[in-house]
């Protein structure tokens, strides 16, 4: 699974201005989020977390565990690690509704 792991989450990069950068391991992979992608700015800092500021990523994961995908989120990005069961089906299931949950920031990002 890991070539479809990181054909997909490469893909999110290439598909979303929001997405500065994707990093990944086996089925392990961190996807960061950013306002401008050019100069790497991210939507929220550590403070906006302290001050309890909504984060650009705490949204992007509600829309995802709403259908059905659960994403581990830090300020500026979020993990995706699948069970290591999971299917080529699931797999990509999960891939495409973190595709869409990132039309999200996208509507955000410096234009």
């Amino acid at each position: 699974m890991s070539p479809l792991f990181e054909k997909r989450i490469k893909e999110l990069r290439e598909n979303h201005v929001s997405v500065g950068d994707v990093r990944s391991i086996g089925l392990f992979g961190g996807v960061e989020i950013n306002y401008d992608r050019e100069n790497r700015i991210p939507f929220n800092t550590a403070q906006d977390k302290i001050d309890g500021k909504p984060l650009m990523v705490s949204r992007i994961a509600k829309y995802a565990m709403e259908h059905g995908v659960y994403l581990n989120t830090w300020i500026s990005h979020f993990i995706v690690a699948p069970p290591l069961i999971i299917s080529e089906e699931d797999l990509n299931r999960g891939f495409d509704v973190i595709d869409e949950a990132l039309k999200i920031s996208d509507a955000e990002v410096k234009k």
